[in-house]
């Protein structure tokens, strides 16, 4: 929850504000109330855009900045939400808290479809050092694809030899339960490099994105001018301006 005070210099006009009705004081509080989570979803858009010194490696996608969402406040129910939709499946909300909150990698699409190809259990894809990402720090839904395509149960089984001479092989690595995607590489395919790795206990991420903290700094920047704002406007409505 967003913590909004009316620590503001107000204090020397609240002889003025007396005047005002307590309907009065709900509207004006509800339209400045709706004003700041505006002005902040705005910010946090504008943070999620940025490709270097952001929250997100080489900016938010488009989707995830439409994530953002903001609840208006009524004199009748004074409160009022900005941030990013958590009550989906795909929510970017989901996304973005293994970034705010820690913990452990959030299971994705390519996690699920790479865990149906191997012995039923639940993994994570990681990339390897050699991996080639993108600007936003993903493989690229090509890559992937190439690499699943030769990732089945009966090729964990086999050795590099027996899985044939494609691009791609799946082996079991020799720490822990992780299984490795190697691609051959090179004149006749001599080369192997480790691409991906899945992990069934992939290891916790730190928290790296202060989203509750950006939220609230947003909010009391904006606050005290909006509240100063509406309730003047009010007095001038109900003619004391």
């Amino acid at each position: 929850m967003l913590d909004i005070r009316l620590d503001t210099d107000l204090s020397t006009q609240l002889d003025r504000f007396f005047l005002l009705t307590e309907r009065n004081i709900r509207f004006a509080t509800g339209k400045a109330m709706t004003a700041t989570v505006r002005h902040a979803q705005a910010a946090l858009k504008e943070d999620l855009r940025r490709t270097s010194g952001g929250p997100i490696q080489g900016g938010a996608t488009p989707w995830t900045i439409g994530g953002t969402y903001i609840r208006f406040a009524r004199p009748d129910d004074l409160t009022a939400e900005v941030g990013l939709r958590t009550n989906q499946p795909r929510a970017a909300g989901r996304y973005i808290s293994v970034l705010t909150k820690g913990g452990k990698p959030r299971t994705k699409a390519v996690d699920l479809k790479a865990s149906a190809l191997t012995d039923g259990r639940r993994y994570t894809l990681v990339p390897s050092p050699a991996q080639p990402l993108d600007s936003r720090g993903n493989i690229s839904r090509s890559n992937l694809r190439k690499a699943l395509e030769n990732l089945n149960t009966s090729a964990l089984n086999k050795s590099r030899t027996q899985q044939g001479n494609s691009p791609f092989f799946a082996l079991p690595l020799r720490t822990g339960d992780r299984i490795g995607i190697f691609q051959r590489t090179g004149r006749g395919r001599r080369t192997t490099t480790l691409r991906l790795i899945l992990d069934p206990t992939p290891k916790p991420r730190a928290s790296t994105y202060d989203l509750r903290g950006d939220l609230n700094r947003s909010v009391q920047r904006v606050w005290p001018g909006e509240i100063r704002k509406a309730l003047e406007a009010e007095l001038r409505r109900a003619g004391f301006g």
